[in-house]
């Protein structure tokens, strides 16, 4: 499953495209990297692509790919 994501919230939360689409929750070490040392950050509004995975706190984003 690779949804996108139209906007980032200040915790680092996804929101998948499409109607009733809940927001999931993305740790840094899930964004990854271009390049060897690049910083993981994603910025308001930037596109992604992302698999949701289950966690012991709720749906949690892994995988997660600048596009």
């Amino acid at each position: 499953m690779n949804p996108t994501a139209t906007s980032v919230k200040p915790r680092l939360h996804l929101q998948p495209d499409g109607e009733n689409q809940e927001d999931v929750f993305v740790h840094f070490s899930a964004i990854v990297q271009a390049r060897p040392g690049e910083f993981r950050n994603l910025d308001e509004g930037q596109r992604v692509r992302f698999r949701v995975e289950p966690s012991p706190k709720g749906p949690q984003a892994a995988d997660v790919v600048r596009i």
